[in-house]
């Protein structure tokens, strides 16, 4: 069995650093498991996840931060889809990640 790899600290964002954390949920909005903090250059999620939904929501919340470098102007509906599809291809698609990084 595979050691499973440890969440980062940071995450690179159009060359800007972003802490990632866990919180309680209950520190969160609304019953939401993620939180994209920009002005405190942090991404919060929920400690309580399974580890898939974890690393679904964390690029969820770095969807919000593309969105909003970008002229996108998504919905939380458009972002949820598409960080759900593209968890899903970066996760069927370790040959497509590895090159895509240059890695064996």
């Amino acid at each position: 069995m595979k050691t499973p790899v440890k969440m980062p600290k940071s995450v690179m964002l159009a060359g800007r650093k972003f802490r990632l954390g866990l919180s309680p949920k209950e520190s969160f909005y609304g019953g939401t498991m993620g939180q994209y903090i920009p002005m405190e250059g942090r991404i919060a999620l929920a400690n309580e996840m399974p580890p898939e939904q974890l690393k679904s929501t964390c690029l969820h919340e770095i969807f919000h931060d593309l969105n909003n470098q970008s002229t996108a102007d998504l919905s939380e509906t458009h972002v949820n889809c598409l960080a759900a599809l593209m968890f899903a291809v970066i996760r069927d698609n370790p040959a497509l990640m590895a090159w895509i990084q240059d890695r064996e």
